[in-house]
């Protein structure tokens, strides 16, 4: 996982957060996340200055990352606070709407983590997560459960 995608998700499941090692795509970007992650609070629209994040502000700019949740139960510790619970088929749905939308031609790589399971939908949206992948979008996927974390391939 990169360090950026483990940054936000330790701010959003409340574990404590190391510092980002690698460079960021934008050397002002990679500082402003670097002090946003480390506040005991982050707002979803400040968040968004710096990657698309869903459930979030509709309307914002595409960035080269995006980080989809679908959390039915958020940990109480979290830094980052969800408005909305999306499903997983919710979830699944932004994710095309978003990389075979209107941001196809600028997000690079996208991370979605979700604490439900569904073969049957996941089955159902595998052949548009196959054709992202081939247009050169990095996939990370991990289905969360308690403290237990697993990288779900595509």
């Amino acid at each position: 996982m990169s360090p950026l995608f483990r940054s936000v998700l330790n701010a959003l499941m409340g574990k404590s957060e190391s510092r980002i090692r690698e460079v960021f795509f934008d050397e002002r970007d990679f500082i402003g996340l670097q002090h946003l992650l480390d506040k005991n609070s982050i707002t979803l629209s400040e968040l968004g200055k710096f990657i698309n994040f869903y459930p979030g502000v509709k309307g914002a700019k595409c960035h080269e990352q995006a980080f989809f949740v679908g959390l039915q139960d958020q940990p109480r510790g979290a830094r980052i606070k969800l408005k909305e619970n999306l499903s997983f088929d919710e979830t699944m749905k932004e994710v095309v709407r978003h990389c075979q939308g209107g941001c196809s031609d600028v997000t690079r790589e996208i991370f979605i983590l979700t604490d439900q399971l569904d073969g049957p939908t996941l089955d159902f949206w595998r052949r548009n997560l196959e054709q992202i992948q081939r247009r050169g979008i990095k996939i990370e996927f991990h289905f969360i459960a308690g403290d237990m974390e697993i990288e779900i391939r595509i």
